[in-house]
């Protein structure tokens, strides 16, 4: 065994061991599949029975597919942490993380699209922060359902398997801020549920020349339909550059007619217009009709 390793855990260990009966507030664990479930697995518990309130475990270790079931029935947890690159097969079907959770961060994990919103969001009754910060590992939850989630972030950035995951739901009732960040899906089904929210940035990405065995066009009119209440809409240089053509001036019209709650919308420029024409682009902008003036 590399001395390194067995160097680590035995720190780890100790500093476990000195904690005695007192209880622990925050706990962090990175490392890699150089060691062992076994010991890996007990640290979390240790963790867990002296009731840790913040839990972040980060481990890059491809052959893990599950976390110690203790992680998911803490009744002391405020805030946790799940990552990194791991494939989780099955949810403990006694998922129950009571009223203390209230923030929850996935570091690219894959879960089983029914497990993550019918079995693990199903048992966050009190989650109001959820972050799904997938970067480039495959798997994209399909559906984000929640009556309680009001901080939404997503942030995708596989290209690969855009023809695979067509359609994304979001069921977020009390959902008030959505940070976006992925590429446009096929579809976005119909029941989005996104009533409450005020504040709202759209990062979309499109690709070029997707091969396939169906023609693939991205559809985000139901997003888009979803988010009608929104008072606050950003839209990055990823999901719209202002040419200034009398058509996208159409669209940003019809678009603007559509939402009755819109009070600031925020239109990025493409970096090719001179200082003249955003002059001139703001001034045109700034002269076309909304539904809330």
């Amino acid at each position: 065994m590399d001395d390194i390793q067995e160097s680590f855990r035995s720190f780890v260990d100790k500093t476990l061991a000195l904690q005695g009966g007192a209880p622990i507030n925050k706990f962090s664990l990175k490392c890699g599949d150089r060691h062992d479930e076994v010991h890996v697995d007990h640290w979390i518990n240790n963790a867990l029975e002296h009731g840790v309130s913040e839990l972040h475990l980060r481990l890059t270790d491809v052959m893990r597919c599950h976390f110690p079931s203790n992680v998911f029935v803490s009744k002391t947890m405020a805030k946790l942490t799940l990552g990194t690159e791991i494939s989780i097969v099955r949810v403990p079907s006694v998922t129950s993380l009571p009223a203390v959770l209230k923030t929850l961060f996935l570091d690219s994990v894959w879960f089983d699209k029914r497990e993550f919103s019918d079995v693990f969001l199903a048992g966050c009754p009190a989650l109001e922060d959820l972050t799904i910060d997938q970067k480039s590992f495959p798997g994209l939850p399909n559906v984000v359902s929640s009556k309680t989630i009001r901080r939404l972030t997503i942030v995708y950035t596989c290209a690969h398997d855009v023809d695979w995951f067509r359609a994304v739901a979001l069921d977020t009732p009390s959902l008030v801020s959505l940070f976006y960040s992925t590429y446009a899906r096929h579809r976005y089904r119909r029941h989005c549920n996104l009533d409450s929210l005020i504040k709202a940035t759209l990062d979309l990405h499109f690709l070029e020349n997707v091969k396939c065995g169906e023609p693939f066009g991205p559809n985000v009119t139901n997003l888009i339909y979803g988010i009608r209440n929104v008072k606050i809409l950003h839209l990055t240089s990823s999901a719209a550059e202002c040419q200034g053509s009398d058509n996208e001036m159409k669209h940003i019209s019809h678009f603007l007619l559509k939402r009755e709650c819109l009070q600031l919308v925020h239109v990025n420029f493409s970096e090719t217009i001179v200082d003249s024409k955003k002059v001139q682009l703001t001034e045109d902008l700034f002269k076309l009709p909304s539904a809330s003036s």
